[in-house]
């Protein structure tokens, strides 16, 4: 039935739906690299000598291998371990074998040049003046006159070049026994006379020798004075208790083994006097000036070779508590854990800061208490008076020395100490791996989110791989959001390491990868990463950066063996160098057993047996077990082999330098190739896509002076060479400038063009990803109508706009939008997208005509 009504008038309303607004979307650029905690003169302790001692880095994961990082990583930046001396602070040189990951060992007789006293070979006027003669009765007499005037019948004593303060000894019965007479005034030009300081009590008429330079009767073949007239050991700080090194081509065995004595007295700026006492054994340590002694008997004043003085950075004189009570040695009372005590009588006064050992019996007299076993030494906290007690106490428990698993000290043990005479605070200078949060996908807003998250402290440290990198990406990519991953470079296997971190971005739509490694491994997991989140169902297009080190591009092959003095290189044979290729020009890298860098050399002739390679080595002889790296020196060579990396992804650009040199802070460094990358990865996120970065100039942030070594090293050919294989070579305009750009904006797929221009990989994914989250929105949320169509249409025609207009692409048009023939509920939209292509090819045709 129907209901009746009156006259109206309806008016029902129809939404035309559009859209909202489309937002360009951003590509977050991403680092993925190894942060450092860096100590720069660190104090780790402080050495007193006795015995050898590690001081402990207090850091985990301290690098201080070649081993655990590869070796240019480590000689970014190399542990080293120095003197806070009054010299400044002092590289102490250690051996690889002197540091582990847990501390630095100093020998205890660990000392360093001090500054300004080597006298090196040829330039040393260096000379131990020294004269002794056996004359006859009456030839040495002391004139009655004066009794300082000595005259010497036949006498030399200008020719011995004799200095003033060197003592003189005269005999009369031929040198059975001698008379010190005083000290030499001066030296005139009469080579038969010299003049004492002092007067002598007497007159001496017959005398028939005389002995000057020696420092006592006992010891009167033995000379104890250097002299040097270009030497100046006042203003040098050379000081008592110093070690003087001779070598004198007068004692043949110095040459090879300078002869080490103790500084006991500086006489003026020129010249010094060193000890010549021998100490009993086991007393080594009993006598800082006698603890290094010079015992040659030259017979006259002898040219040095060189010599040099050195400081012990730590040395304690022992307070020979064995020898007192007759040899029998102290006993101590103990209190408690960390107290004892030890009777006033016949025991040294001891102070705090001494150092002492506790052992279950005393040492023999002949003994060196230092060679003690599993030496446990303390330090006195306080000492006390307690009636006709010393009443001794340290921090901690007190343990005995001697004996293998720690046994606390018992009542009746022996005492040793030591009064430190040197002590110098110990620093280092390392790196430890940033454990904090490995693996975790940090976001990166602002430089304070950088220092929070890879930094010990509010500085970024050049050598701070991960935060350096941090800040170049975020100073190019103007200021936007950045992600960072922390990987540990000490782990034995780096690969599984990038794995695991490129496992957490999946879950992040970042876009451009700078890598902090040259691993190949690492490098060959870039490509599947990347193409598999840039699948269309995974909507993660992304794209990295990678970089090898030249020293790995230009390897030929590794073997050990020795070195002649003719440069010859005899190889054990696991290496062909033959049919490796290598001939004149090729470069070998040489290290010792150590794996440390010894030096460089090229190859002369091309190698006709395969265990022998001559090169241009000039030096001594190395014998074997010295390691080599055979590399390609000739240019042609190596832009084959660099363009031989070939890639082909056009998601994964090689980029080219390798190490590269720059200036920051005021010094020059040899930095890493990925401190390029981050750059790169800076300049995807600042920089519109579009825009190619072939000749486009660009700075590295914190960097100066930067010098490639690439188009200023390589001619053109060579450079196309590499080009040709996908590899994206950095130039400069000058040997050394403050920017540098892309030769050519490559990836590493050279199939077309399309494929190898990089910003045209950056147009299509900045394409995919707005048109994307454009269309997300209404997945699911509408029935499939002709409305629908219509909606979705314009939809992507206001990404067309949006994209367009920012200069992203050239044109983006939809050519249809349907419904799947096969999925029922399934939209199909095929848009075509045309991409902006650097102009990079000019061909000009000059037409010359004469009128």
């Amino acid at each position: 039935m129907t209901t009746y009504q009156g006259p109206n008038v309806q008016v029902r309303q129809q939404f035309v739906t559009s859209p909202g607004a489309i937002a360009l979307e951003d590509l977050p650029s991403v680092v993925v690299g190894t942060a450092f905690d860096v100590f720069e003169k660190e104090q780790i302790g402080s050495s007193y000598g006795i015995v050898d001692r590690e001081l402990e880095w207090g850091a985990d994961k301290v690098v201080v291998d070649k081993d655990v990082i590869d070796r240019k990583a480590f000689d970014f930046y190399p542990v080293k371990v120095f003197a806070n001396s009054p010299f400044g602070n002092i590289d102490l040189e250690l051996l690889d074998t002197n540091l582990s990951s847990t501390g630095a060992t100093l020998t205890k007789d660990k000392a360093y040049k001090v500054p300004n006293t080597e006298k090196a070979v040829g330039a040393c006027q260096g000379i131990i003046p020294y004269y002794k003669r056996i004359l006859s009765a009456g030839d040495v007499q002391i004139f009655a006159a004066d009794l300082r005037t000595v005259v010497i019948t036949g006498g030399t004593v200008v020719t011995a070049q004799l200095k003033p303060g060197q003592k003189v000894f005269i005999t009369d019965d031929s040198g059975a026994s001698w008379t010190y007479v005083g000290v030499v005034g001066s030296i005139g030009n009469d080579e038969t006379k010299i003049r004492l300081a002092t007067p002598y009590t007497s007159a001496i008429t017959l005398g028939d020798g005389i002995a000057v330079g020696a420092v006592s009767d006992s010891l009167i073949d033995i000379p104890n004075t250097l002299y040097d007239p270009t030497a100046d050991f006042v203003t040098s700080k050379v000081k008592v208790g110093d070690v003087v090194y001779i070598s004198s081509l007068a004692i043949s065995s110095s040459i090879d083994n300078p002869i080490a004595a103790s500084v006991i007295s500086i006489i003026d700026k020129n010249t010094l006097k060193f000890n010549t006492d021998t100490l009993a054994a086991g007393q080594v340590d009993y006598d800082y000036l006698k603890y290094q002694d010079f015992t040659e008997t030259p017979g006259s004043t002898i040219q040095l070779y060189t010599y040099w003085v050195e400081r012990y950075a730590g040395f304690s004189q022992n307070y020979g508590i064995k020898l007192l009570n007759a040899g029998a040695g102290v006993a101590v009372t103990k209190v408690s854990a960390s107290t004892f005590k030890v009777p006033i009588a016949g025991f040294p006064i001891v102070n705090e800061g001494d150092v002492f050992i506790i052992t279950t019996a005393n040492i023999a007299a002949g003994t060196d208490e230092r060679d003690t076993s599993n030496f446990r030494p303390y330090r006195i906290s306080t000492v006390a008076i307690s009636g006709t007690d010393y009443e001794i106490t340290v921090d901690g428990t007190i343990y005995q020395s001697g004996v293998g698993p720690e046994t606390e000290y018992l009542n009746g043990n022996f005492i040793h100490a030591w009064s430190p005479k040197v002590e110098t605070d110990i620093l280092g200078d390392f790196r430890a791996v940033r454990e904090e949060e490995l693996g975790v996908v940090k976001r990166i807003a602002s430089v304070e989110d950088i220092t929070a998250a890879f930094s010990k402290d509010d500085d970024i440290s050049i050598h701070n791989e991960l935060a350096f990198m941090c800040s170049i990406t975020f100073g190019l990519n103007r200021g936007k959001v950045m992600y960072a991953v922390n990987v540990d470079a000490s782990a034995d296997n780096l690969a599984s390491q990038y794995a695991d971190a490129f496992g957490e971005l999946k879950m992040y739509d970042v876009y451009s990868h700078a890598l902090g490694t040259e691993d190949g491994g690492v490098n060959a997991l870039a490509g599947p990463y990347v193409d598999g989140q840039s699948e269309p169902y995974e909507a993660h297009e992304r794209i990295a950066i990678v970089t090898y080190d030249e020293d790995d591009i230009y390897l030929q092959g590794t073997d050990t063996g020795e070195v002649s003095t003719a440069g010859l290189i005899t190889i054990d044979g696991a290496f062909d160098p033959i049919a490796s290729g290598v001939t004149v020009k090729d470069i070998v890298k040489i290290y010792n057993s150590s794996g440390d860098f010894v030096t460089e050399v090229a190859v002369t002739e091309t190698p006709s047996v395969i265990t022998e390679i001559q090169t241009d080595y000039n030096g001594d002889a190395l014998a074997a077990g010295h390691s080599f790296r055979f590399q390609s020196g000739r240019k042609d060579d190596q832009a084959v082999r660099i363009g031989a990396i070939k890639y082909g992804n056009r998601r994964v650009s090689v980029v080219w330098p390798g190490w590269f040199q720059a200036d920051f802070g005021g010094e020059t460094y040899t930095l890493p190739p990925y401190y390029i990358s981050a750059a790169i990865a800076g300049l995807d996120g600042g920089v519109i896509v579009s825009q190619s970065f072939t000749n486009y100039p660009f700075s590295i942030p914190g960097l100066s002076n930067i010098k490639l070594n690439t188009n200023h090293y390589f001619r053109k050919l060579q450079l196309d060479e590499i080009g040709g294989g996908g590899v994206d070579v950095m130039i400069q305009d000058a040997r050394i400038s403050q920017t540098i750009k892309s030769r050519h904006d490559l990836t590493s797929n050279m199939d077309a063009v399309e494929y190898r221009e990089r910003s045209i990989t950056k147009q299509a994914d900045v394409s995919a990803k707005t048109i994307r989250n454009a269309i997300n929105p209404y997945v699911g949320k509408y029935n499939i109508t002709p409305d629908l169509f219509r909606f979705i249409g314009q939809v992507c025609a206001i990404v067309s706009t949006k994209l367009v207009k920012e200069g992203v692409i050239a044109r983006l048009a939809v050519l249809k939008i349907a419904r799947d023939e096969v999925i029922a509920d399934k939209i199909n939209i095929t848009m075509e997208a045309t991409v902006f292509v650097a102009g990079n090819y000019y061909d000009v045709t000059l037409i010359v005509v004469s009128r």
